[in-house]
């Protein structure tokens, strides 16, 4: 039901006699009518300012139910976790000061009258709580029960329950003041939890925006070092060119001579000593293609062991 549709039962509401009270009428009555608007007014406005549910929870309880003549109220917030019905408000003995709650029960749904409202989306009025096998007492037994659920659209929010230690206590008009103040409420929830998971996506996306920044600057980073790489290497090899072919040309040439030569051409010392220039051209050799590869290798390394933050150090 929207809030418009609403208001006109609660205005017809507004003249129902305070629980357990005899009906007033007359100039009573219209007192009676305008303290409710002027509650229910100031719920409205303090509707703007209110930012959480734990928040609206303890209003609804004490500053609109409350202070509407209400002498028990309790505010059940539904948790889908557990799939029960929380306390997380309340007037009266199970309030004895601030925001405290003297044993917070949780009833899951379907049970109690309370579980039953949630699960239904029906209000119940209970004339006689101790002929209802559903009933769950709390601190103090009632002798009558008012439930009301509070809804948005197809989404359970929680349950108002206000209780009475008379029997008969409530009267529909009772009914249609919490079902006005339920309606409020749920719209206000509703409009929170919209706001709150608007909020996660955006934080969400955002996490996910400074991922993708950051892999990309990763991927830019790696392959702008990938290339500077490939450049040293071409630099290195064309530069050491000549180098390589120093002791090359000492290996194949001194190889060929002594391949070549009568075994008697040449003596023993310098068998020897053609052997040590190979040996010392071959060592060089090594020591440049070990320099080639290495090059290679740091840079590899470089690049899987340099962190994100310098990468972006890095490219400014």
């Amino acid at each position: 039901m929207n809030l418009l549709a609403q208001a006109t039962k609660f205005a017809r509401a507004m003249q129902a006699p305070v629980a357990g009270e005899p009906r007033v009428s007359g100039k009573q009555a219209t007192l009676q009518l305008e303290k409710h608007y002027a509650i229910l007014n100031k719920f409205a406005r303090a509707l703007c300012s209110i930012s959480d549910e734990e928040q609206l929870a303890w209003y609804v309880a004490q500053e609109v139910v409350g202070r509407m003549g209400f002498a028990d109220c309790v505010y059940y917030l539904y948790s889908p976790e557990e799939n029960c019905l929380v306390q997380r408000a309340a007037i009266a003995e199970k309030n004895p000061s601030g925001h405290e709650i003297i044993n917070p029960l949780h009833i899951p749904m379907g049970q109690g009258i309370t579980g039953a409202v949630a699960k239904s989306f029906q209000s119940e009025l209970i004339e006689d709580v101790t002929k209802d096998s559903r009933y769950i007492a709390d601190i103090t037994p009632a002798g009558s029960e008012i439930c009301v659920p509070i809804i948005s659209g197809q989404e359970l929010i929680g349950v108002l329950d206000c209780e009475s230690t008379n029997k008969a206590a409530f009267s529909r008009q009772h009914m249609e003041l919490l079902t006005t103040v339920a309606c409020f409420a749920g719209t206000k929830a509703a409009e929170r939890r919209a706001t709150n998971k608007s909020a996660q996506i955006a934080r969400q996306r955002e996490d996910q925006s400074q991922k993708l920044k950051v892999q990309t600057e990763i991927a830019a980073y790696a392959c702008a070092e990938h290339l500077k790489a490939e450049q040293a290497k071409t630099t290195f090899l064309t530069a050491a060119a000549h180098t390589f072919r120093t002791p090359l040309n000492a290996i194949i040439g001194l190889s060929n001579c002594m391949k070549k030569a009568d075994p008697n051409t040449y003596s023993t010392g310098e068998i020897q000593e053609f052997s040590g220039h190979i040996f010392d051209a071959g060592e060089e050799l090594s020591g440049l293609v070990d320099s080639a590869l290495g090059i290679e290798e740091n840079q590899q390394e470089f690049t899987r062991n340099t962190p994100p933050a310098k990468i972006k150090q890095e490219n400014g």
